[in-house]
């Protein structure tokens, strides 16, 4: 589980595979005058505490590179996870 907390520029964060860049689920965030917004990726899921976290995508995205990861609007990898 990799789990991180920022202030996104823009307010904005996409998921994907940086090794397909045509898809990527885009996700909104908190304001960064709201404070930080929390984000967790796991492959596990009975790490996950549901209390804590809200469900924002069920569907699939394409992984050639085998990892997932979580970037700025700018393209800064804030959080990956290896899906292998």
């Amino acid at each position: 589980m990799a789990t991180v907390a920022l202030s996104p520029p823009n307010a904005i964060l996409f998921v994907l595979d940086r090794g397909s860049q045509s898809r990527c689920i885009a996700v909104g965030t908190k304001p960064y005058v709201d404070g930080e917004t929390t984000v967790t990726l796991t492959t596990n899921e009975s790490e996950v505490i549901e209390e804590e976290l809200k469900q924002c995508f069920e569907g699939s995205i394409e992984t050639l590179t085998g990892t997932l990861s979580v970037v700025t609007c700018e393209l800064a990898e804030i959080v990956k996870v290896n899906l292998d």
